[in-house]
């Protein structure tokens, strides 16, 4: 398992679109390193709180988390590069450990930080990789098409899913349940449409398979997770009181972020992200080179 610096893992996409070759960058977390243990090293409350916190509220029978697993391993064997939190992370949860990768028939050969989304947004990168694609399509709990396609200048094609259901908004709800219904309509009419189409996928535990249909049809995915939160006004990942809620009662709360450089308008801030020790374990390889390794 080789890890990649921020810059390092930049390389790769920006090949991926000017050569219009198919790509997936895709990030793990404590959500999905659970699914992936399941049922060997992950027990049945904790795959069940994991996948209700996420999407809906209600009991997922063994077969269904099962299926969810298997889009999520082939999604990682199949992904160009894989964002891991460090092996050493203080929560056990986070840490992908060499055992949940044997038992699930998981490799992972190239690494880098699972806040690399973070990173390509307030660096800069992102933009720029957008303005290098022929087309771009959104996948993504947040309807942001319209401030997108102005701060762009462009027409981008937006597929909306049900949006992770503890910041879930009230004018978001109704769109009916992402496993199976959603998960299933998503696949099915995801299209590559140019030679250097670009999806930015956000989608949660799902959208790592998204990311995986998108290269097989031959686009370039780039899982950018709660970037959309940020693009969208919700600062969902910093570390609040409970008092400091982002959504309360499906009314976001527009709290202003500490993290400069991720809003959608922002000027970039690359240093200010490289500088910052993230509060779920955040260490940039860029200023203590080394990255995850599970091994």
């Amino acid at each position: 398992m080789l890890s990649m610096t921020f810059e390092e893992a930049v390389a790769p996409i920006n090949v991926a679109i000017s050569e219009a070759r198919p790509f997936s960058l895709i990030r793990l977390g404590d959500s999905e390193n659970s699914i992936l243990g399941y049922p060997e090293h992950t027990k049945e409350p904790r795959i069940q709180s994991v996948l209700s916190r996420l999407m809906d509220a209600r009991e997922y029978s063994p077969a269904e988390v099962l299926d969810i697993k298997s889009g999520l391993v082939e999604a990682v064997n199949g992904a160009d590069i894989v964002g891991l939190f460090p092996a050493d992370h203080p929560k056990e949860l986070c840490a992908l450990s060499p055992a949940v990768l044997q038992s699930a028939g998981v490799q992972i050969e190239l690494t880098c930080w699972q806040s690399i989304h973070f990173y390509l947004a307030a660096s800069g990168h992102l933009a720029r990789m957008v303005y290098a694609a022929d087309r771009v399509t959104l996948i993504t709990g947040r309807d942001i098409k319209a401030r997108f396609d102005e701060r762009f200048g462009c027409d981008v094609e937006q597929l909306l899913v049900p949006s992770e259901r503890k910041f879930r908004l009230n004018e978001e709800n109704g769109r009916g349940e992402h496993y199976p219904t959603v998960y299933r309509a998503i696949l099915a009419v995801i299209e590559v449409r140019a030679p250097r189409h670009l999806f930015l996928v956000g989608a949660g535990v799902l959208g790592k398979a998204y990311c995986q249909a998108i290269k097989e049809a031959g686009g370039i995915a780039v899982d950018v997770g709660s970037v959309f939160d940020y693009w969208a006004g919700l600062a969902t990942r910093e570390k609040k009181t409970p008092a400091d809620q982002v959504v309360a009662d499906g009314i976001a709360t527009n709290l202003k972020s500490a993290k400069s450089g991720l809003g959608l308008d922002d000027t970039p801030s690359k240093m200010s992200v490289l500088r910052e020790v993230y509060w779920q374990g955040f260490n940039p390889p860029d200023l203590r080179r080394g990255g995850p390794s599970a091994a």
